[in-house]
């Protein structure tokens, strides 16, 4: 024990050997407060044998942790421990920098470690990390700070804020500030707000990747905040307020201080709106009241609405205008006197159906069907059907000219041919159970494309084969004929009843008509040639004639009979004449005499109550008109003293 305490003692001794309040440990000349130097030789040379060295306080990292917070303040600062194992305990608080094993100085606040064979490491900002232990303040004193990148910098002004530039020299120009939030969904994609401006071209903001909403607005003010959107006119102006969104939420454009949730200071045009293909019942429509605001009127019924998809729109000079797909019936009902429609217009073609089914020159106030030019006040091109319960058309000149009805051929432009038709006029009827053309007027083309010579021809019983009347270009008319060959030529019989005048002459009783030639009119003439040919001739003897019944069986007619005598009628027989005896009922008669010559001479004729002679109509033809019916009467010579035959016949 004495031996250890006196090592001791002596270490101290020499340790505490010194100069001038000096401690040197292997050193009688310390050079510093604590001078400790390792074992030499005679030469100063350190002994190889000798451990030199100074060792601080070693303990673990948990160790430490363990001593608190609290146990190492200012006062220690300068302490020096080496950390053994940083396996356990902490590397926060005071411990922050204290990660791996090594020497350790405690600066008053936290434990900073020291480099291996190195001085104290000295932490940058200009090249080191580091971590505030507390609130820092840097004071920029009128200077900027500003950090600089590749294409960027961010400028920290003293008095115009933080701003991010792009250097002149980046190839895009752009200056950008990206904020990013971590994913949190695990898709691998951040969610990141830009602001961007780029050089004479946009500045803009916009959410990205995975970002969800962009927010714009105010939030938990202690004033009502409205979002105002101002722009500038350029060449320097301010720029000044064009919309807002109200602290209530109406957004007013060209207003401060909107009423309506829209409130519009200002026209307002629609772009780009889907459109239907037609109206439903339930649709709604935007109208506008008197003081602007806007209000919606629901459609009853789809068909209760006439736009442009059904056939109305509107100019914007207010003018109404027929257009689109009729897609249903429309009606236009309520018209009347003081309700009226009108369509007013100037130019040919002013209103139209379907190109040229109907037009109007509303120049020339004409109306055209199946024109689009039309030439009269109506002009058709096609067929007219003109129907009604008691159709008819009327055509009425007001003035001094002839109302005219016109039926023309053009033809294509091509002069008309011999025999074709100019135009017809049908008269049609129902029969059969359908209605078809009974009649027809044709008017025919009989020259050579030169002439004006046309024909009539008449058609009837619905056969248009064979004309039953024809008026040719040379005045002939024909019935029954085709091809009449004078005025008039008939293919059948003729009655007549009135006169047949020729030549303004009605003739007389028993004449008949006398050819005189070619090309010249007929005249009346006895009917000797015709009446009686020798067939029922009556020979009596003695010149005295049988019984004669009148031959004329005509009811209205009995009492006239025409006689032709054919012998001894010279007129120079011995001057004789003929006379005629009638017999009565009671079979006498009356003998008269007619004093009729045979050479012409005639005499007024005798009468009586029995009978007469009347008319030597030539020839030896009588006519003996009775004064009764079927009385039988003779011819004989006067006297009856005449000896020879009388042959007679009876005519009719």
């Amino acid at each position: 024990m004495k031996k250890v305490l006196f090592s001791i003692m002596s270490l101290v001794s020499a340790l505490c050997l010194g100069q001038e309040g000096r401690v040197g440990v292997n050193t009688t000349d310390p050079k510093t407060t604590m001078d400790v130097r390792g074992k030499t030789n005679a030469l100063g040379v350190s002994l190889a044998t000798d451990i030199t060295g100074l060792q601080a306080p070693r303990l673990t990292r948990e160790e430490l942790t363990n001593k608190g917070e609290l146990l190492y303040g200012t006062d220690q600062s300068g302490a020096l421990v080496y950390i053994t194992d940083v396996t356990a305990g902490t590397a926060s608080g005071q411990r922050i920098n204290m990660t791996t094993s090594g020497y350790y100085y405690f600066n008053g606040s936290v434990w900073v470690k020291i480099g291996a064979g190195s001085p104290a490491p000295e932490i940058n900002l200009y090249k080191d990390d580091g971590t505030l232990t507390n609130n820092r303040t840097v004071t920029q004193n009128g200077n900027s700070l500003a950090i600089t990148g590749t294409n960027q910098r961010t400028v920290f002004s003293p008095n115009a804020g933080i701003s991010q530039e792009a250097l002149a020299s980046s190839t895009t120009g752009l200056a950008n500030i990206i904020i990013t939030s971590p994913d949190r969904n695990s898709n691998g994609t951040v969610s990141r707000l830009s602001l961007q401006s780029f050089p004479e071209s946009n500045a803009q903001v916009f959410a990205g990747l995975d970002a969800s909403t962009l927010d714009v607005g105010s939030n938990a003010t202690t004033n009502p905040v409205p979002l105002r959107f101002l722009t500038s006119s350029g060449s320097g102006a301010l720029g000044t307020e064009k919309a807002r969104i109200g602290a209530d939420g109406r957004m007013g454009i060209g207003v401060t201080i909107p009423s309506e949730l829209l409130d519009v200071n200002g026209n307002v045009r629609f772009r780009s709106v889907p459109t239907a293909t037609a109206l439903a019942t339930g649709d709604e429509f935007l109208v506008l009241s008197s003081n602007g605001t806007a209000k919606k009127i629901t459609n009853p019924a789809a068909s209760s609405i006439v736009d442009a998809q059904n056939g109305l729109t509107k100019t914007p000079s207010n003018f109404v205008e027929l257009g689109g797909d009729l897609t249903r019936t429309t009606t236009v009902s309520n018209l009347s006197a003081t309700n009226t429609m009108k369509f007013t217009g100037t130019g040919i073609n002013a209103f139209s159906v379907d190109g040229t089914t109907f037009s109007v020159d509303a120049d020339a106030n004409r109306i055209g069907i199946g024109t689009a030019a039309p030439t009269q006040a109506l002009d058709v091109r096609g067929n007219i059907n003109v129907e009604n319960a008691n159709a008819g058309v009327v055509v009425n000149s007001t003035d001094s000219t002839p109302s005219r009805l016109v039926l023309t051929r053009s033809n294509g432009g091509v002069n008309l041919a011999a025999n074709d038709e100019i135009g017809r006029i049908n008269f049609n009827g129902r029969r059969n159970g359908a209605v078809a053309t009974l009649s027809t007027i044709l008017s025919t083309y009989e020259g050579n494309g030169t002439t004006n010579l046309t024909g009539y021809e008449f058609y009837n019983s619905g056969i248009l084969t064979t004309p039953s009347l024809v008026l040719r270009s040379t005045g002939n008319l024909g019935v029954g004929v085709v091809s009449p060959s004078e005025k008039l030529d008939v293919n059948g019989n003729i009655k007549f009843s009135g006169a047949l005048m020729p030549n303004n002459d009605p003739g007389t009783n028993f004449q008949i008509l006398k050819s005189t030639g070619s090309d010249s009119p007929p005249v009346w003439s006895p009917d000797v040639n015709t009446l009686g040919n020798g067939a029922g001739r009556v020979s009596s003897a003695n010149g005295v004639s049988t019984t004669i019944t009148p031959c004329n069986t005509s009811a209205a007619n009995k009492n006239v009979t025409l006689i032709r005598v054919f012998s001894n009628l010279d007129g120079l027989n011995n001057g004789l004449y003929l006379e005629l005896l009638v017999t009565t009922g009671a079979n006498t008669g009356v003998q008269e005499l007619h004093n009729l010559r045979f050479n012409g001479g005639t005499t007024t004729a005798d009468t009586s109550t029995a009978g007469t002679w009347t008319y030597n109509l030539g020839n030896g033809i009588f006519r003996v008109i009775l004064s009764g019916t079927n009385r039988p009467f003779t011819v004989r010579f006067e006297g009856a003293s005449f000896a020879g035959n009388i042959v007679y016949e009876c005519l009719r």
